[in-house]
């Protein structure tokens, strides 16, 4: 029966419909499309009832059937297509974007290859210099610790460069215990060029590399 096919065909596309309509959220248009589906669809299956399917003379219980099929048939799809027109997309959903980790403190003092005598780790009196405020921080705060961190550019080999590091590091722990810092305050450690600031490819990156940084121990 032609009534049926058209229950059919609607029911289906509801179902092929209804999947995309489930992506956003149902608001007016969803309501007034299936006003009028139904309306339109009520009336159709009226006239089918009336004209196309049992003659001129439907009972009023056929006539009434097909008339509820065309207005539940025309509420499904009028909802849909309203919905799928006009209906507002969903917002995309909110992303917390975690904050950045906190950048590390600023060394206290840094001290680069000039304030050491070539290829060693003596200390010159511009070295010496640079850590007065570093000693007179760590003289008038006896809860301050320091950390001292060596490093090298990429000349020569790791192991050398490994071993150079530390004994700078260490010659400038010798220096601030020889002012009366206490000795267990102070951490050293030789990184060699595993951590450079700069590119070695030039002698200016490589000269800031060859560093000693003072650090507050964490």
């Amino acid at each position: 029966m032609r009534i049926r096919g058209v229950a059919l065909t609607s029911l289906m596309a509801f179902c092929v419909s209804g999947c995309a309509a489930m992506q956003k959220p149902w608001g007016s248009c969803a309501l007034g499309g299936a006003a009028i589906g139904a309306a339109a669809l009520g009336t159709t299956g009226g006239v089918l009832a009336n004209n196309e399917v049992f003659g001129d003379d439907p009972d009023d219980g056929t006539r009434a059937a097909a008339i509820g099929g065309g207005i539940a048939a025309g509420a499904l799809l009028g909802a849909v297509a309203g919905h799928l027109l006009c209906d507002a997309e969903a917002p995309p959903p909110v992303v917390a974007t975690p904050p950045p980790p906190p950048s590390p403190p600023a060394p206290l003092v840094v001290l680069t290859g000039s304030h050491f005598a070539f290829d060693s780790a003596t200390l010159t009196p511009a070295a010496k210099g640079q850590l007065s405020e570093t000693l007179d921080a760590l003289k008038n705060d006896p809860e301050l610790n320091v950390r001292i961190d060596g490093h090298t550019d990429s000349v020569g080999s790791a192991a050398y460069n490994l071993k150079l590091s530390q004994r700078r590091a260490d010659a400038v722990k010798r220096y601030l215990v020889e002012e009366g810092v206490a000795s267990h305050r102070i951490e050293t450690r030789g990184l060699g060029m595993a951590d450079p600031v700069a590119s070695n490819a030039t002698e200016e990156g490589r000269a800031r590399n060859r560093r000693v940084e003072v650090h507050r121990a964490q």
